[in-house]
């Protein structure tokens, strides 16, 4: 019974010292966690605008507006 008793507390004092821990891990990984998100938005941001922009010259060097870009086809009043 004394043993029980031992075991006990020395497990309530185990999981006493380990909350601490335990938070600040959760944290840390929470703040990775964030970093991760912020990178990836900033990469899909960055892919958003490029493609953006690439379509943009696409369209001005095939003359999409009607008038033709510089060296454009001209086909925009076909369309």
């Amino acid at each position: 019974m004394k043993s029980m008793v031992i075991v006990a507390v020395l497990a309530f004092l185990a999981v006493a010292s380990a909350k601490p821990f335990l938070g600040e891990l959760g944290a840390g990984l929470g703040e990775v966690g964030a970093g991760l998100g912020a990178g990836l938005g900033n990469i899909g941001a960055g892919l958003g605008a490029g493609i953006g922009a690439g379509l943009e010259g696409l369209g001005a060097g095939l003359g999409l507006r009607g008038h033709g870009g510089r060296g454009g086809l001209g086909i925009g009043g076909l369309l």
